[in-house]
């Protein structure tokens, strides 16, 4: 090879070089507008989930009857936290299924109202364990052992 050759081929390794560069710079920034999506979009349902509760005094009702004593709950309130908990359970597992793609963290999963005191009311103790079959057993295990201590929801509870 001559020397030209040779310094082209130089120059056309080096562009092709910058040229990946680019592109991988260009993934990451993809990636990150991806990521920064999926967070603001599983924070309006947060949101949303939020506000169904402030703007909806049989469900607030519900709510706190259900917390202090699921027995005393009536079939309407009953009626209107299931309906709820269904949402809020599949928003969560949405977000479960984020976190296994890698789009989102576990400190990030559980931040976003994972662990908060939605599946900490009682009556969510007597609402998940006959729930459980309609999800897939790694959610059910995730909800069994990071939202809800086991010995407070076990199957036939």
């Amino acid at each position: 090879m001559d020397t030209k050759t040779k310094a082209g081929s130089l120059i056309a390794a080096v562009g092709v070089m910058a040229s990946l560069g680019l592109v991988a710079y260009e993934l990451r920034q993809n990636t990150q507008a991806v990521v920064g999506q999926t967070l603001q979009a599983l924070a309006e349902q947060h949101t949303e989930l939020a506000l169904a509760g402030v703007e909806n005094a049989d469900l607030r009702t519900a709510w706190a009857v259900g917390a202090d004593d699921p027995s005393a709950l009536t079939e309407a309130q009953r009626e209107h936290l299931s309906w709820f908990y269904a949402a809020v359970v599949r928003v969560t597992e949405n977000r479960f299924r984020q976190y296994q793609l890698g789009t989102l963290d576990e400190d990030a999963l559980l931040q976003l109202g994972a662990n908060g005191p939605v599946f900490r009311n009682a009556y969510f103790k007597t609402w998940w364990p006959d729930r459980r079959s309609f999800h897939t057993q790694d959610f059910v295990d995730f909800v069994d052992t990071k939202l809800v201590p086991l010995e407070r929801v076990r199957p036939g509870q």
